[in-house]
Order: C-alpha cells, then sequence, then structure tokens
C-alpha cells in the first residue's frame, strides 16, 4: 500500500508545476540550487499527507530518490530538511531567530530527497476530523 502511494505522489509531483516552491520568505531565491516542490496528496477522501520534494543537485533525472519519513506523531519529516537533509540549513542568528543558509552536505548532493509527514495530523499533513487522526495497523 505505501509503495503505491509513493508512486502516486511522485506522479502528481511530476504533473503538477503548481507546487513547484519558488521562494522562501526572507531568503534569496539565488540560494535554491535546485527544484522544490511541496504539496499536498490525497491518501483518502478525509486524509492529506504533506510532502516536499527538493531535485538532486547532480543529476535529477537520473539520481535515486530517496524518500524520506520520520513519522508521527512527534516530529514531521519536513523539519528534519531544514537541519541537514537539504541544500538550504537552517542556522540560529544571535538574536534567536533562524534564517537558511547554503548547506554542501545535503543528502541532495547525488540523489533527490522525497520527505512525507505522516500520518495526518503530524506536521503539514490534516485530517478535517479528529477522529480521522487516529490510526492503527489497518489504517494509513
Amino acid at each position: 500500500m505505501i509503495l503505491l502511494v509513493l508512486v502516486q505522489i511522485a506522479s502528481t509531483i511530476a504533473k503538477n508545476l503548481t507546487s513547484k516552491v519558488t521562494s522562501f520568505p526572507g531568503i534569496d531565491s539565488s540560494l535554491m540550487l535546485s527544484d522544490w516542490y511541496s504539496g499536498y496528496y490525497p491518501v483518502s477522501n478525509s486524509k492529506h499527507l504533506h510532502y516536499l520534494f527538493i531535485e538532486s543537485l547532480n543529476e535529477p533525472s537520473t539520481d535515486p530518490v530517496i524518500i524520506f519519513f520520520n513519522g508521527g506523531p512527534g516530529s514531521a519529516s519536513i523539519h528534519l530538511a531544514f537541519f541537514g537533509l537539504s541544500p538550504l540549513r537552517a542556522s540560529n542568528n544571535e538574536n534567536g531567530t533562524f534564517t537558511l543558509v547554503p548547506f554542501n552536505q545535503s543528502w541532495c548532493t547525488n540523489a533527490s530527497l522525497l520527505l512525507i509527514d505522516n500520518p495526518a495530523g503530524v506536521g503539514f499533513s490534516y485530517a478535517p476530523k479528529n477522529w480521522d487522526n487516529v490510526h492503527n495497523d489497518d489504517s494509513y
């Protein structure tokens, strides 16, 4: 089931250029060295998983794709995108705020990265009704 969802998410990304990330607030867009995509994939009528796809910095058409699930309920996958996985890393400023800076040890150096916040209710993934955020071995 998970493999089917991943294939469908990948095809959604490939066909939906409206999910392309063109900038981050307060960040120079020239720092985005590859294409980024962010959006939602409905895994059921009521559950929507958020994904972030970052293309490889090398050869995105032939490099492998790393699929990353941090899992819930405690931490979203997208959180880790900016703390060591992506080409941009959060850096703590002297005033306690964060900014994004280039990170040359990114997992995206030679692979594309697909991060998925799961299950619904974790990170930006959502389900509009509270009972849809209940998960067990038979739900996703």
